[in-house]
Order: structure tokens, then C-alpha cells, then sequence
């Protein structure tokens, strides 16, 4: 039987991790977890024990590999349900920069479209050498939210952001180092 799609709280520590977890899709956030992830970092942000919080993904094949397209009909197809579910998005988003302890995305594998967005809302993102970034958004023909534009303008820079979202391209860790979107490989 399949894994649900969720996402997971663990705590070593000091150290609270929440592990974005639909390994059939390569930890594609369905619209579930987008909305439960304010409160599993909030959960973690309260508690006292817990000095940081890492955000990473489930198995070794991604860290999140975007937004689950397969829930897209469901909630882009009326004005409503895509106004609700953009703002679930964006809220999730915000999360870890609400957070009041650092919030750090350990990336490994994919890290494509909303993965990509989650990893720019933290504060430091760290990854593997087998790390693959990606922003399909316009070569799926989808808009990208002013908000999320900005994070990516902030942390890259105005070139970098321009290239990353016109082209949609892979680029590697290397890379990510050598723009500034991750510290260390």
C-alpha cells in the first residue's frame, strides 16, 4: 500500500527536523501538506527544547520536487479555490521566516518549483553534490507570485532570478553556490 503524502516532525535534541515526506512523487507538496506546514514549524518553534529547525526530504531522490500537479484541476480550475490555495502556498511559504529560531533547508536530489520557493524562504539552505534546482514555472505556464519573485531577487539577484525563471533550466549545486541560493555544498 502506498505512503500518504505528509509531513513528518522529529526531534534530536536541540535540532526539531521536519521531513517533507510523498516519496511516490519525490516529496511533491500536495495541498495538505502546504497546509500543515505553519503549524508543524510552529509546533517546533514553541518548543523550548529546540535551539533549530531543518527542513529536508523524505529518502535520498529529493528534497521537494515542487507542487503536486496532479491536484492542479482540483484547485486552479475556479477563481476561489485557486485565491484559497495561493494563499495556503504563501503561508507556508512565510513559515520558516515567521519561525523565531534559525530554519535550514538540508537539500539533496530535486529541488524543483515549490521546493525551490520552500528552500529560498529559510534562513540558510545547505546542499549535497547530487542537488538539482529547477523553477518550471514558466515553462508550465504558470504565473509565480510576486512575494516569492521577491525572496528569490533578494537572495540571487535580479540577473540570476531573470535567468532561473525565464529559462526553467536544472542547474547544480555548484552553481547554487557560485549565486549565492545555498552556503555550502
Amino acid at each position: 500500500k502506498p505512503k500518504l503524502a505528509d509531513i513528518l516532525v522529529r526531534r534530536d535534541g536541540a535540532v526539531g527536523t521536519v521531513v517533507f515526506s510523498n516519496l511516490e512523487k519525490h516529496n511533491a507538496m500536495t495541498a495538505d501538506m502546504w497546509e500543515a506546514l505553519p503549524g508543524r514549524i510552529g509546533e517546533l518553534d514553541r518548543d523550548p527544547g529546540i535551539r533549530v529547525i531543518v527542513l529536508t526530504g523524505d529518502g535520498d531522490k529529493a528534497f521537494v520536487s515542487g507542487a503536486d500537479v496532479s491536484q492542479f484541476g482540483a484547485n486552479r480550475s475556479e477563481p476561489e479555490a485557486q485565491r484559497r490555495y495561493n494563499e495556503v502556498v504563501e503561508a507556508a511559504y512565510q513559515s520558516p521566516a515567521r519561525a523565531t529560531k534559525p530554519v535550514i533547508a538540508q537539500i539533496r536530489g530535486i529541488c524543483f518549483g515549490g521546493g525551490l520557493g520552500l528552500a529560498a524562504a529559510c534562513d540558510l539552505r545547505v546542499c549535497a553534490d547530487d542537488a538539482r534546482f529547477r523553477m518550471p514555472a514558466g515553462r508550465l505556464g504558470l504565473g509565480y507570485s510576486q512575494a516569492g519573485v521577491h525572496r528569490f531577487l533578494a537572495l540571487v539577484g535580479v540577473q540570476s532570478t531573470y535567468d532561473l525563471f525565464y529559462t526553467a533550466r536544472v542547474f547544480d549545486a555548484a552553481e547554487a553556490l557560485r549565486i549565492g541560493f545555498v552556503c555550502r555544498v
